[in-house]
């Protein structure tokens, strides 16, 4: 399973939750993942009960307290079990305690639509994370939404991302360039 960002500096903290869907304990190994795709540490094994829920608060500064290497800022986790599990990750504004959820995915598809962006009043990030062994080019083309010139692309731009990377583009429409809002 993988949880495509998480997150923690002066702004930014992240919290994780793992559901055991099991009837079994379950041994959960998570690990943080940089956006060059190497690991920042080595896999920490937690234990949930059947049926049960675990949330460890500041998951970055958990993993990185039982890992030799420093502690990084953001990045993806890498979840494996040996039960059936659904994870999330909460990413929260140190300032307002203002939550916003991340689901964890198990399988990746080749297209993505994001039905919405904003750069006006809102912002829009997009993390992507490549779980192959090898890097790829990702094309991300930006769309009119307004109902004149309805779809007309306003933007694009091809990244790649390492073998097991992240891409983080965390203003989508500016960085693109994008003609619209």
């Amino acid at each position: 399973l993988i949880l495509p960002y998480v997150v923690e500096d002066k702004s930014f903290r992240t919290n994780l939750g793992l559901n055991n869907l099991g009837d079994r304990p379950s041994t959960v190994d998570v690990e943080l993942i940089g956006a060059d795709g190497k690991p920042v540490t080595s896999p920490v094994a937690v234990q949930i009960a059947p049926q049960g829920l675990l949330q460890i608060n500041r998951i970055v500064s958990y993993l990185s307290a039982n890992s030799s290497s420093l502690p990084t800022a953001q990045g993806y986790l890498r979840i494996t079990a040996d039960q059936p599990i659904l994870a999330f990750a909460s990413q929260i504004d140190n300032a307002s305690d203002d939550p916003s959820i991340s689901t964890g995915v198990s399988s990746g598809s080749r297209s993505l639509l994001l039905q919405a962006s904003a750069n006006t009043n809102f912002r829009s990030s997009l993390f992507v994370v490549n779980p192959n062994d090898s890097a790829v080019d990702v094309t991300l083309i930006a769309r009119e939404g307004s109902a004149t010139n309805n779809g007309v692309v306003t933007a694009t731009s091809t990244r790649q991302i390492p073998a097991n990377g992240l891409v983080i583009i965390e203003n989508l429409l500016q960085e693109l360039g994008a003609s619209s809002s």
